[in-house]
């Protein structure tokens, strides 16, 4: 049930998330209205994230087995297996958990609301498969690769809006 409830919060930001979104936010923003193309800064952005996380959650992602056993007793090395799966979401998320606010400034919330539901219906998914096999990893895996496929393909609409967007001032 904690994994449906937290489905449903609306709020799901991190601190260092709401710090990095309300400075790329205005950032962005100031530049959309003064008509300065922004792909090269979220470029910038997303290879400055990916440089930081792809080197550190593979390593994570390989020890953590490891890594909770030996920090934590035997007894937890299975905690360190749920937390391996769950990486790839959280890697998968963090771009496009804070550039967000892109499809609010192109007025694109409707879109934004359709990855929302298919989200949430694929967490649904997962949770029924998981609960008609009876296992617990089964729905884990299930639940957090379907958040990352879905936060894969919103952080590349995201990417393509900012692209359309300098597309078209180079048009004008």
């Amino acid at each position: 049930f904690s994994i449906l409830n937290s489905q449903l919060s609306i709020n799901h930001s991190t601190p260092q998330e709401t710090l990095v979104y309300s400075v790329l936010f205005q950032k962005i923003s100031k530049m959309v209205n003064d008509g300065i193309p922004i792909a090269a800064t979220i470029r910038k952005y997303i290879i400055y994230i990916l440089a930081v996380t792809i080197p550190s959650f593979t390593v994570l992602y390989f020890t953590l087995p490891w890594l909770t056993s030996v920090l934590l007793g035997e007894e937890w090395r299975y905690t360190g297996e749920l937390i391996q799966v769950m990486l790839v979401f959280l890697a998968s998320m963090l771009v496009p958990s804070t550039l967000n606010f892109i499809p609010d400034i192109f007025q694109k919330q409707k879109t934004t609301l359709l990855f929302e539901i298919v989200n949430l219906l694929c967490s649904l998914s997962a949770i029924f498969i998981g609960i008609q096999t009876n296992n617990f990893h089964t729905v884990i895996t299930l639940l957090f690769q379907a958040y990352a496929l879905v936060w894969v393909a919103e952080g590349f609409w995201i990417y393509h809006l900012v692209k359309m967007y300098d597309r078209q001032l180079k048009q004008s």
